[in-house]
C-alpha cells in the first residue's frame, strides 16, 4: 500500500472523529439548554396587598411574594432587583398587577415562582 492511501485513510478518520465530536457537543448543548431555560409565563390579575406581601389568584393558582421580588420594572421602565415594587402599595389595597412566573420543581415538589413584577401599567 502506498503512503498516499494511508494518509487519506488517516485524514478521513480524523475528519469523521471531528464530525462526531461536533454532533455530540451540539446534542449535549441542546439538552443542557433545554433543561436550563424554564418557560416564563406572564399574568395579569388583582393582587391583595398587605405590608410587603401580595397574593394573586388566577385560574386556580395562587401566586404570592413577600419582602422583595427578584426583579421589577418601575413606571419609567427602569429595572430594579431584590426589592419591593413601588406599585405594590399601600398596604390593605387591591392592585391590578402584571407579573411573570416560572414553574420550579425540587425533589418532586412543584410551585410557580414570581420572577418579575411590571409596574408600567399599574
Amino acid at each position: 500500500m502506498s503512503t498516499t492511501g494511508v494518509v487519506r485513510r488517516r485524514g478521513a478518520a480524523i475528519f469523521a472523529a471531528g464530525a462526531l465530536v461536533v454532533v455530540l457537543a451540539a446534542g449535549v448543548g441542546y439538552q443542557v439548554g433545554r433543561h436550563q431555560a424554564p418557560a416564563v409565563v406572564w399574568h395579569t390579575g388583582v393582587a391583595y396587598v398587605g405590608d410587603h406581601q401580595a397574593g394573586i389568584t388566577i385560574s386556580g393558582w395562587t401566586y404570592g411574594f413577600m419582602t422583595s421580588v427578584p426583579r421589577w420594572i418601575d413606571a419609567a421602565g427602569n429595572t430594579h432587583t431584590d426589592s419591593w415594587p413601588d406599585c405594590v402599595n399601600p398596604p390593605v389595597t387591591q392592585k391590578l398587577l402584571t407579573f411573570a412566573t416560572t414553574t420550579v420543581t425540587v425533589a418532586g415538589a412543584k410551585w410557580r415562582q414570581v420572577l418579575v413584577v411590571d409596574c408600567r401599567q399599574s
